[in-house]
Protein backbone atom coordinates (compact mmCIF):
# COMPACT_ATOMS: atom_id res chain seq x y z
CA UNK A 1 0.00 0.00 0.00
CA UNK A 2 1.41 3.61 -1.14
CA UNK A 3 2.82 5.50 2.09
CA UNK A 4 4.05 2.75 4.19
CA UNK A 5 7.70 2.45 5.32
CA UNK A 6 8.87 -0.49 2.94
CA UNK A 7 6.68 1.30 0.21
CA UNK A 8 7.07 5.05 0.54
CA UNK A 9 5.14 7.14 -1.79
CA UNK A 10 6.12 10.91 -1.44
CA UNK A 11 2.79 12.06 -2.72
CA UNK A 12 1.08 10.21 0.58
CA UNK A 13 3.84 11.03 2.73
CA UNK A 14 2.71 15.07 1.71
CA UNK A 15 -0.77 14.29 2.19
CA UNK A 16 -0.33 12.75 5.41
CA UNK A 17 2.23 16.02 6.71
CA UNK A 18 -0.20 18.57 5.29
CA UNK A 19 -3.52 16.25 7.39
CA UNK A 20 -1.54 16.33 10.39
CA UNK A 21 -2.35 17.99 13.15
CA UNK A 22 -6.26 18.78 11.96
CA UNK A 23 -8.93 18.53 14.37
CA UNK A 24 -10.01 15.51 13.46
CA UNK A 25 -6.62 13.87 13.51
CA UNK A 26 -4.91 13.25 16.31
CA UNK A 27 -1.31 11.44 17.80
CA UNK A 28 -0.55 7.98 15.58
CA UNK A 29 -3.16 8.72 13.50
CA UNK A 30 -0.86 8.28 10.10
CA UNK A 31 -0.51 4.60 11.15
CA UNK A 32 -4.64 4.52 12.07
CA UNK A 33 -5.44 5.70 8.53
CA UNK A 34 -3.05 3.51 6.84
CA UNK A 35 -4.50 0.66 8.36
CA UNK A 36 -8.28 1.82 8.41
CA UNK A 37 -8.08 2.31 4.43
CA UNK A 38 -6.07 -1.09 4.04
CA UNK A 39 -9.09 -2.95 5.71
CA UNK A 40 -11.92 -0.71 4.20
CA UNK A 41 -11.43 -1.20 0.75
CA UNK A 42 -13.63 0.43 -1.81
CA UNK A 43 -16.29 2.43 -0.36
CA UNK A 44 -19.70 0.90 0.34
CA UNK A 45 -23.37 1.92 0.45
CA UNK A 46 -25.36 2.24 3.59
CA UNK A 47 -27.28 -0.79 2.49
CA UNK A 48 -24.29 -3.02 1.85
CA UNK A 49 -22.54 -2.20 5.05
CA UNK A 50 -25.55 -3.28 6.73
CA UNK A 51 -25.51 -6.45 5.08
CA UNK A 52 -22.23 -6.72 6.24
CA UNK A 53 -23.50 -6.60 9.68
CA UNK A 54 -25.66 -9.17 9.24
CA UNK A 55 -24.02 -11.30 7.33
CA UNK A 56 -21.54 -11.03 10.73
CA UNK A 57 -24.13 -11.96 12.74
CA UNK A 58 -25.42 -8.41 14.19
CA UNK A 59 -28.84 -6.66 13.90
CA UNK A 60 -28.39 -2.94 12.36
CA UNK A 61 -30.50 -1.20 14.88
CA UNK A 62 -29.62 2.27 13.65
CA UNK A 63 -27.94 4.15 11.01
CA UNK A 64 -27.08 7.90 11.88
CA UNK A 65 -25.54 9.89 9.62
CA UNK A 66 -23.18 13.08 10.40
CA UNK A 67 -24.08 16.51 9.35
CA UNK A 68 -22.19 18.02 6.55
CA UNK A 69 -21.57 21.23 9.06
CA UNK A 70 -19.11 19.25 11.07
CA UNK A 71 -16.88 18.95 8.37
CA UNK A 72 -16.59 21.86 7.63
CA UNK A 73 -15.86 23.13 10.76
CA UNK A 74 -14.05 20.70 12.29
CA UNK A 75 -11.59 19.82 8.84
CA UNK A 76 -12.24 21.10 5.72
CA UNK A 77 -12.38 24.66 6.52
CA UNK A 78 -8.61 24.67 8.30
CA UNK A 79 -7.28 22.26 5.27
CA UNK A 80 -8.37 25.10 2.98
CA UNK A 81 -6.59 27.47 5.41
CA UNK A 82 -3.40 25.42 5.71
CA UNK A 83 -3.05 24.58 1.88
CA UNK A 84 -3.28 28.29 1.14
CA UNK A 85 -0.03 28.45 3.62
CA UNK A 86 1.53 25.33 1.71
CA UNK A 87 4.83 25.83 -0.60
CA UNK A 88 4.48 23.60 -3.12
CA UNK A 89 8.05 23.16 -3.53
CA UNK A 90 8.96 22.13 0.18
CA UNK A 91 12.31 20.61 0.02
CA UNK A 92 11.17 17.91 2.94
CA UNK A 93 8.44 16.70 1.18
CA UNK A 94 8.78 16.29 -2.78
CA UNK A 95 5.28 15.11 -3.48
CA UNK A 96 3.50 18.47 -1.56
CA UNK A 97 3.03 20.06 -5.26
CA UNK A 98 1.01 16.56 -6.23
CA UNK A 99 -0.87 16.54 -3.01
CA UNK A 100 -1.92 20.03 -2.92
CA UNK A 101 -3.65 19.37 -6.15
CA UNK A 102 -5.06 16.35 -4.60
CA UNK A 103 -6.69 18.47 -1.65
CA UNK A 104 -7.75 21.20 -3.69
CA UNK A 105 -9.54 18.66 -5.72
CA UNK A 106 -11.13 16.75 -2.73
CA UNK A 107 -12.44 20.25 -1.36
CA UNK A 108 -14.47 20.85 -4.62
CA UNK A 109 -15.86 17.76 -4.95
CA UNK A 110 -16.95 17.75 -1.13
CA UNK A 111 -18.54 21.27 -2.21
CA UNK A 112 -20.01 19.23 -5.30
CA UNK A 113 -21.50 16.28 -3.43
CA UNK A 114 -20.90 16.38 0.10
CA UNK A 115 -24.30 15.63 0.39
CA UNK A 116 -24.10 12.68 -1.46
CA UNK A 117 -21.72 10.27 0.56
CA UNK A 118 -22.40 10.84 4.26
CA UNK A 119 -20.38 9.75 7.02
CA UNK A 120 -22.05 8.09 9.66
CA UNK A 121 -21.99 5.75 12.58
CA UNK A 122 -23.97 2.20 12.98
CA UNK A 123 -25.67 0.84 16.17
CA UNK A 124 -25.01 -3.26 16.37
CA UNK A 125 -26.38 -5.95 18.13
CA UNK A 126 -25.96 -9.80 18.34
CA UNK A 127 -28.64 -10.87 16.60
CA UNK A 128 -30.27 -13.70 18.54
CA UNK A 129 -31.96 -15.22 15.98
CA UNK A 130 -31.29 -17.24 12.75
CA UNK A 131 -31.29 -16.51 9.01
CA UNK A 132 -31.72 -17.62 5.58
CA UNK A 133 -31.64 -16.42 2.39
CA UNK A 134 -34.22 -17.13 -0.12
CA UNK A 135 -34.57 -15.78 -3.77
CA UNK A 136 -31.83 -12.96 -2.99
CA UNK A 137 -33.58 -11.79 0.29
CA UNK A 138 -32.78 -11.95 3.53
CA UNK A 139 -35.14 -12.99 6.31
CA UNK A 140 -34.58 -13.42 10.07
CA UNK A 141 -36.73 -16.33 11.88
CA UNK A 142 -37.02 -15.58 15.60
CA UNK A 143 -38.40 -18.33 18.02
CA UNK A 144 -41.66 -17.80 18.85
CA UNK A 145 -41.68 -14.31 17.44
CA UNK A 146 -42.60 -14.37 13.78
CA UNK A 147 -40.52 -13.30 10.81
CA UNK A 148 -39.26 -9.92 9.10
CA UNK A 149 -37.88 -8.89 6.08
CA UNK A 150 -34.68 -6.59 5.91
CA UNK A 151 -33.87 -3.30 4.14
CA UNK A 152 -37.67 -1.87 6.35
CA UNK A 153 -35.68 1.72 6.81
CA UNK A 154 -37.36 3.86 8.90
CA UNK A 155 -36.85 7.35 11.04
CA UNK A 156 -37.31 7.76 14.72
CA UNK A 157 -35.21 10.14 17.24
CA UNK A 158 -31.69 9.75 18.17
CA UNK A 159 -31.28 9.00 21.99
CA UNK A 160 -28.46 9.73 24.45
CA UNK A 161 -27.13 6.51 26.76
CA UNK A 162 -29.90 8.13 29.16
CA UNK A 163 -32.78 7.92 26.78
CA UNK A 164 -33.71 11.45 26.04
CA UNK A 165 -33.79 12.55 22.59
CA UNK A 166 -31.04 14.59 20.83
CA UNK A 167 -32.97 17.98 19.57
CA UNK A 168 -32.88 17.96 15.60
CA UNK A 169 -31.51 14.62 15.30
CA UNK A 170 -32.46 11.29 13.43
CA UNK A 171 -31.42 7.96 12.87
CA UNK A 172 -32.16 5.37 10.01
CA UNK A 173 -33.60 1.87 11.38
CA UNK A 174 -32.36 -0.86 8.70
CA UNK A 175 -33.62 -4.39 8.96
CA UNK A 176 -35.63 -3.51 11.96
CA UNK A 177 -38.80 -5.94 12.20
CA UNK A 178 -41.75 -5.22 15.20
CA UNK A 179 -41.62 -8.48 16.69
CA UNK A 180 -38.44 -8.42 17.43
CA UNK A 181 -37.78 -4.02 18.29
CA UNK A 182 -40.96 -2.82 18.92
CA UNK A 183 -39.47 0.27 21.22
CA UNK A 184 -37.41 1.53 17.74
CA UNK A 185 -40.53 1.26 15.86
CA UNK A 186 -42.99 2.70 17.92
CA UNK A 187 -41.30 6.07 17.20
CA UNK A 188 -41.39 5.61 13.45
CA UNK A 189 -41.73 8.83 11.15
CA UNK A 190 -41.90 10.13 8.05
CA UNK A 191 -38.42 9.63 5.60
CA UNK A 192 -36.86 12.54 4.77
CA UNK A 193 -38.05 13.60 1.28
CA UNK A 194 -35.51 14.45 -1.88
CA UNK A 195 -36.20 17.70 -2.97
CA UNK A 196 -36.41 19.01 -6.77
CA UNK A 197 -34.40 22.08 -7.25
CA UNK A 198 -34.40 24.17 -10.66
CA UNK A 199 -34.60 28.02 -11.65
CA UNK A 200 -37.80 30.36 -11.06
CA UNK A 201 -39.52 31.14 -14.29
CA UNK A 202 -42.29 34.05 -14.92
CA UNK A 203 -44.68 31.58 -13.42
CA UNK A 204 -43.33 31.14 -10.14
CA UNK A 205 -42.79 35.18 -8.91
CA UNK A 206 -46.49 34.87 -7.23
CA UNK A 207 -45.22 31.87 -5.08
CA UNK A 208 -41.86 32.86 -4.35
CA UNK A 209 -43.21 36.34 -3.06
CA UNK A 210 -45.61 34.04 -1.42
CA UNK A 211 -43.14 31.87 0.25
CA UNK A 212 -40.94 34.76 1.13
CA UNK A 213 -43.83 36.47 3.09
CA UNK A 214 -45.04 33.47 4.84
CA UNK A 215 -40.88 32.53 6.33
CA UNK A 216 -40.42 36.17 7.54
CA UNK A 217 -42.41 38.31 10.40
CA UNK A 218 -43.10 41.12 7.81
CA UNK A 219 -43.10 41.04 3.95
CA UNK A 220 -39.62 43.40 4.16
CA UNK A 221 -38.02 40.68 2.26
CA UNK A 222 -40.64 39.43 -0.37
CA UNK A 223 -40.50 43.42 -1.32
CA UNK A 224 -36.72 42.99 -1.66
CA UNK A 225 -37.15 39.85 -3.81
CA UNK A 226 -39.26 41.92 -5.93
CA UNK A 227 -36.63 45.27 -6.17
CA UNK A 228 -33.91 43.10 -6.89
CA UNK A 229 -35.91 41.21 -9.72
CA UNK A 230 -36.57 44.65 -11.35
CA UNK A 231 -32.87 45.36 -10.92
CA UNK A 232 -31.29 44.90 -13.86
CA UNK A 233 -27.50 45.97 -12.52
CA UNK A 234 -28.37 43.06 -9.61
CA UNK A 235 -30.39 40.15 -11.03
CA UNK A 236 -28.87 37.12 -12.64
CA UNK A 237 -30.81 35.16 -14.58
CA UNK A 238 -30.59 31.31 -13.36
CA UNK A 239 -29.37 32.48 -9.93
CA UNK A 240 -33.14 32.82 -8.36
CA UNK A 241 -33.29 28.98 -7.31
CA UNK A 242 -36.43 26.99 -5.79
CA UNK A 243 -37.06 23.56 -4.23
CA UNK A 244 -40.46 22.43 -4.78
CA UNK A 245 -42.46 19.07 -3.92
CA UNK A 246 -43.17 15.96 -5.24
CA UNK A 247 -46.54 17.44 -6.34
CA UNK A 248 -44.15 20.41 -7.97
CA UNK A 249 -45.58 22.99 -4.87
CA UNK A 250 -42.56 25.31 -4.79
CA UNK A 251 -41.80 25.43 -0.91
CA UNK A 252 -38.23 27.00 -0.65
CA UNK A 253 -36.37 29.71 -2.16
CA UNK A 254 -32.99 31.04 -2.71
CA UNK A 255 -31.42 34.01 -4.40
CA UNK A 256 -27.85 35.08 -5.66
CA UNK A 257 -27.32 38.74 -6.75
CA UNK A 258 -24.54 40.73 -7.80
CA UNK A 259 -23.16 42.89 -5.41
CA UNK A 260 -19.02 44.08 -5.18
CA UNK A 261 -16.32 44.14 -3.07
CA UNK A 262 -13.86 47.66 -3.49
CA UNK A 263 -15.63 47.36 -7.16
CA UNK A 264 -15.04 43.92 -7.83
CA UNK A 265 -17.76 41.65 -8.79
CA UNK A 266 -18.98 39.15 -6.57
CA UNK A 267 -22.18 37.48 -5.00
CA UNK A 268 -24.35 37.77 -2.05
CA UNK A 269 -26.74 35.32 -1.08
CA UNK A 270 -30.36 35.95 0.21
CA UNK A 271 -33.05 36.43 0.97
CA UNK A 272 -33.87 32.64 1.50
CA UNK A 273 -36.69 31.49 2.97
CA UNK A 274 -38.86 28.12 3.12
CA UNK A 275 -42.16 27.38 3.75
CA UNK A 276 -43.21 27.42 7.16
CA UNK A 277 -44.66 23.60 6.59
CA UNK A 278 -41.47 22.62 4.80
CA UNK A 279 -39.01 23.78 7.34
CA UNK A 280 -36.24 21.94 8.69
CA UNK A 281 -36.95 18.93 6.12
CA UNK A 282 -33.98 19.66 3.91
CA UNK A 283 -35.54 22.33 1.15
CA UNK A 284 -34.25 25.19 2.00
CA UNK A 285 -30.59 23.70 2.18
CA UNK A 286 -31.58 21.46 -1.23
CA UNK A 287 -32.65 25.67 -2.81
CA UNK A 288 -28.94 27.22 -1.57
CA UNK A 289 -26.89 23.87 -2.68
CA UNK A 290 -28.40 24.45 -6.16
CA UNK A 291 -27.64 28.11 -5.98
CA UNK A 292 -23.83 27.65 -5.52
CA UNK A 293 -23.85 25.23 -8.12
CA UNK A 294 -25.63 26.97 -10.76
CA UNK A 295 -23.29 30.19 -9.63
CA UNK A 296 -20.50 27.88 -9.95
CA UNK A 297 -20.99 26.45 -13.52
CA UNK A 298 -21.69 30.17 -14.19
CA UNK A 299 -17.55 30.90 -13.35
CA UNK A 300 -17.96 33.15 -10.50
CA UNK A 301 -15.97 33.12 -7.90
CA UNK A 302 -16.81 34.33 -4.77
CA UNK A 303 -20.61 34.55 -2.77
CA UNK A 304 -21.30 36.56 0.72
CA UNK A 305 -23.70 35.93 3.01
CA UNK A 306 -25.23 37.45 6.08
CA UNK A 307 -26.22 34.70 8.03
CA UNK A 308 -26.37 32.32 11.13
CA UNK A 309 -22.99 31.57 11.74
CA UNK A 310 -24.43 27.62 12.87
CA UNK A 311 -26.00 26.99 9.38
CA UNK A 312 -24.27 28.96 6.58
CA UNK A 313 -20.59 26.95 7.24
CA UNK A 314 -22.38 23.49 5.99
CA UNK A 315 -22.23 25.15 2.43
CA UNK A 316 -18.33 25.43 3.14
CA UNK A 317 -18.70 29.21 4.31
CA UNK A 318 -16.24 31.04 6.63
CA UNK A 319 -16.24 34.38 7.87
CA UNK A 320 -15.39 37.12 5.30
CA UNK A 321 -12.67 38.92 7.80
CA UNK A 322 -10.22 35.93 6.91
CA UNK A 323 -10.39 37.05 3.26
CA UNK A 324 -9.87 40.41 4.20
CA UNK A 325 -13.68 41.52 3.61
CA UNK A 326 -16.22 43.64 5.64
CA UNK A 327 -19.43 44.56 5.45
CA UNK A 328 -20.42 48.43 5.05
CA UNK A 329 -22.02 48.52 8.77
CA UNK A 330 -21.16 46.80 12.39
CA UNK A 331 -22.03 43.03 12.20
CA UNK A 332 -20.75 40.32 14.56
CA UNK A 333 -17.54 38.96 12.81
CA UNK A 334 -19.07 35.02 12.74
CA UNK A 335 -22.18 36.56 10.75
CA UNK A 336 -20.75 37.90 7.62
CA UNK A 337 -19.57 35.06 6.03
CA UNK A 338 -17.61 34.37 2.45
CA UNK A 339 -17.38 30.93 -0.18
CA UNK A 340 -14.51 31.16 -2.86
CA UNK A 341 -16.30 29.06 -4.83
CA UNK A 342 -12.96 28.45 -7.16
CA UNK A 343 -10.21 28.39 -5.35
CA UNK A 344 -8.09 29.34 -7.96
CA UNK A 345 -10.20 32.23 -8.88
CA UNK A 346 -8.41 35.46 -7.20
CA UNK A 347 -10.88 36.89 -4.12
CA UNK A 348 -11.02 40.72 -3.91
CA UNK A 349 -10.58 42.26 -0.75
CA UNK A 350 -12.27 45.69 0.83
CA UNK A 351 -15.96 46.66 1.38
CA UNK A 352 -18.88 45.02 0.33
CA UNK A 353 -21.40 47.47 -2.00
CA UNK A 354 -24.79 45.71 -1.88
CA UNK A 355 -27.56 46.34 -4.07
CA UNK A 356 -29.65 49.27 -3.84
CA UNK A 357 -32.93 47.10 -2.57
CA UNK A 358 -30.96 46.36 0.33
CA UNK A 359 -31.43 49.93 1.70
CA UNK A 360 -27.37 49.84 2.76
Amino acid sequence: MPGRPDDPDPVSEALFALHRGLPRQGPGSDATTRRLLELAGPLRTSAANADAARAAGYWVDAHWPLPESDWWNEYYTPLSERIARADPADPAHPGMGQALAVARAEITLRRHHGSDYDYAGYVLYPAPISSATVSGTTSYVGAGTGTGTTDAETRTPRRTPTGAPVPGATARLVGTTAATHPHLLSNRKTMTTSWTTRPETAADVAALHEINTAAFPTDLEAGIVDALRADRAAWIDGLSLLAEAPDGTPVAHALLTRCHVDGEPALTLGPCAVLPSAQRTGAGSAAIRAGLDAARARGEGLVLVLGHPEYYPRFGFTPASRFGIRAPFDVPDEAMMALALDPAHPIPTGTIQYPAAFGV
